[in-house]
């Protein structure tokens, strides 16, 4: 039997148990928790975390979690499938922001270019 591409995709949208891409983004943003309150923070303390000196040790609580706000916040993000918003996250990195430093002066001889260089110079997703 030949089915062309069209009626065999649209057999398929039909059966059981099959998801579309809207129906994934729908059941994401309006059934997982709000990603602050699904890593246990507030966006009060998020903000602080990114206008810290260094993001990616951030200790806001004193716990002795130095930097698990930042990864789980990524993290999160990435879960969700919210790469654009991860990304966001990501350039607050004080290595990131080293190298933006860095390459506006024109300055970047002992940067430590090779995978922060790379992440710096990458396209937002």
């Amino acid at each position: 039997m030949d089915i062309d591409d069209d009626s065999a995709n649209a057999h398929d949208a039909n059966l059981p148990g099959s998801v579309t891409a809207d129906t994934v983004r729908y059941l994401r943003f309006n059934h997982l928790p709000d990603v602050y309150d699904a890593i246990g923070t507030t966006a009060e303390e998020v903000e602080r975390m990114i206008n810290s000196e260094q993001p990616e040790h951030y200790d806001g609580d004193g716990d002795g979690g130095g930097g698990a706000l930042f990864w789980n916040l990524v993290d999160a993000h990435a879960m969700r499938g919210c790469l654009a918003e991860a990304w966001a996250v990501l350039t607050h990195h004080s290595a990131v922001r080293r190298f933006s430093a860095a390459a506006a002066r024109g300055d970047l001889d002992g940067v430590g270019g090779g995978a922060v260089g790379a992440a710096a110079a990458a396209p937002a997703p």
